[in-house]
């Protein structure tokens, strides 16, 4: 079995509870991590990396992708390419992704099951990207937020059809569009597009089957709906208020915030501007309402949901994240332990302990007191495999 020392200048092991701590010496055997200690372990090693002057940290977590869509075209444009298209600019994606630091993604929609096949490839070798917890086609109203790529259901017994459809057709997870959204034209983000005995219909045969449910929201209203339902994950909430906050936290209900990328545009599609940008402007309050009450937060990117959402700058996001008031700290926890709490893997996944999966991000400088130091990424570890350094 391949072992492996990573010598860490300075090294986050991904827990609330740490901190950074310098000259640390990582162990991995085949594809976990055998120890974390300040002590240079004895060998023999099959591979050194000397990282003396970086700083380590768990691979990311993006808590929110669309790695089936390029993120420069809107998906009502996109599902009417040719899927040949959609594939190739698939496998540039997940690359992408990998190498910007993340070894894991939380997918939440893609077209007609692309993303089943991508984690499928990944696993096997044959395409370089990161784990995969997949959604299936996300399921909506009839006209429902992504209507064109989704899956339409009314009514209790559809929903539960909807959502058996997807385990079967190898969903690790349900993804619910419950309000309306920016990357359908026209629709008001506050509208609320699913009722409530639909949400708890759809929940009861994802949880019967041990599947999560995560859910688009914007508006307080839709949240609100959603959390009463027995949702596991608000996606966005960007018009969260004290009460729906509160019902978060008091139900254990994860968010998924996405900043957006939309400071890398100076011209932004005039529409967009007029729905999207009043949410970003929202940010700051909204962060500021959910951390008051103690809910859980993890951050994703929405890459590939919305022309502008590119693949592989998770750091403009983390970057916009701090700026609306989360210290690097917490920025770097909402993508590593929060983030596979939120996914339910936080016995594999988040942090760089014994036991778990090698998967590390290394990274110039050190994020913890810059954040703009996340984009400067030196290597990237995949399930105890040198990537990228």
């Amino acid at each position: 079995m391949n072992r492996l020392l990573i010598k860490a200048g300075r090294l986050f092991n991904g827990d609330r509870a740490s901190e950074v701590k310098e000259n640390q010496y990582v162990v991995v055997s085949g594809n976990l991590i055998e120890s974390v200690t300040d002590r240079e372990p004895e060998g023999p090693f099959d591979q050194v990396l000397d990282f003396h002057d970086k700083t380590v940290l768990p691979g990311l977590i993006d808590a929110h992708t669309h790695l089936a869509f390029n993120g420069r075209e809107s998906l009502f444009k996109l599902y009417l390419d040719p899927r040949d298209k959609l594939c190739f600019e698939a496998v540039d994606s997940v690359r992408k992704t990998l190498l910007s630091g993340v070894t894991t993604c939380r997918d939440v929609g893609g077209f007609n099951y692309l993303d089943v096949s991508l984690k499928k490839f990944i696993e096997q070798g044959i395409l370089i990207g990161p784990r995969m917890f997949v959604s299936g086609k996300m399921i909506t109203a009839t006209g429902g937020h992504c209507y064109v790529i989704a899956t339409e259901a009314n009514g209790p017994a559809e929903m539960r059809a909807a959502v058996r459809e997807q385990i079967k057709n190898g969903a690790d997870m349900i993804k619910l569009m419950a309000t309306g959204g920016g990357a359908s034209p026209g629709q008001h983000l506050e509208a609320v597009q699913l009722e409530l005995d639909e949400i708890r219909a759809a929940v009861e045969v994802a949880h019967s089957n041990f599947r999560r449910v995560g859910v688009h929201a914007h508006g307080a209203a839709g949240i609100k709906r959603v959390v009463e339902g027995g949702v596991d994950i608000v996606d966005h909430a960007s018009l969260l208020d004290e009460d729906g906050a509160k019902m978060m936290a008091d139900k254990g209900v994860f968010m998924v915030i996405t900043p957006g990328h939309e400071s890398m545009f100076p011209n932004l599609d005039p529409d967009w501007t007029r729905r999207m940008m009043p949410l970003r402007s929202r940010a700051a309050k909204t962060l500021e309402i959910a951390r008051k009450h103690g809910v859980k937060i993890c951050m994703g990117t929405d890459a590939g949901g919305n022309p502008y959402a590119p693949h592989g700058k998770i750091s403009v996001c983390l970057e916009e994240l701090v700026k609306t008031g989360m210290t690097p700290k917490e920025a770097i926890i909402s993508v590593t332990s929060m983030a596979a709490e939120c996914i339910g893997v936080q016995d594999r996944l988040g942090t760089i302990a014994p036991g778990k999966l090698a998967d590390i991000a290394v990274f110039e400088g050190n994020p913890l007191s810059d954040i703009t130091d996340i984009a400067r990424v030196a290597a990237v570890i995949k399930d105890g495999k040198l990537i990228q350094g």
